[in-house]
């Protein structure tokens, strides 16, 4: 829940872990996140491996690679999680700022603020895939996104908006 600030040219800094190489699940973050580069409001970098079931509530700041869950989505794979704090700065998106992994089942609702290479669910996809995952353009401020499909707020209170895509709430294979 505490802030974490990294210096005026500080890398892979999130507010649970800097940079990811094991498994992470079931976890969250909910303070204030500041670096330079690969900054993200759980972990900075995800390095080849798996984020689920995790989200992140705080402000997120940075020079590059800055995203409200993951910084930079280096051949990890993120699934079932979300972001709602706002994002801001050059390669920021909601969720993910730099994605070269998979993004899958995940949203985000936060503020994203920058120039280039800015978006409502990833900053910028370089050879990564993102299914089944949302951004609310209201919220977001943002209508484009490197990935993902951009919703009102009224569709992303709408259960069937994610059912209709396979996403499972009640722990069966009914819907999904």
């Amino acid at each position: 829940t505490g802030s974490a600030n990294g210096c005026s040219d500080s890398y892979y800094i999130g507010g649970l872990v800097g940079s990811s190489h094991g498994s992470m699940s079931n976890c969250s973050s909910t303070g204030m996140v500041s670096g330079s580069s690969s900054v993200g409001g759980l972990t900075g970098v995800v390095n080849g491996s798996s984020i689920s079931d995790c989200y992140s509530t705080g402000m997120v700041s940075g020079s590059l690679e800055v995203g409200g869950l993951v910084g930079y989505n280096m051949f990890g794979n993120i699934s079932n999680c979300y972001s709602t704090g706002s994002v801001g700065n050059s390669g920021a998106g909601g969720l993910v700022g730099f994605n070269v992994g998979r993004v899958i089942c995940c949203y985000s609702t936060g503020v994203v603020s920058g120039t280039t290479h800015t978006g409502g669910l990833v900053g910028y996809n370089y050879t990564g895939s993102v299914i089944r995952s949302f951004w609310d353009t209201q919220t977001s401020g943002r209508t484009t996104s490197a990935g993902g499909t951009g919703k009102t707020t009224a569709q992303m209170m709408t259960l069937s908006t994610f059912t209709s895509v396979g996403w499972d709430f009640v722990g069966e294979t009914a819907n999904g």
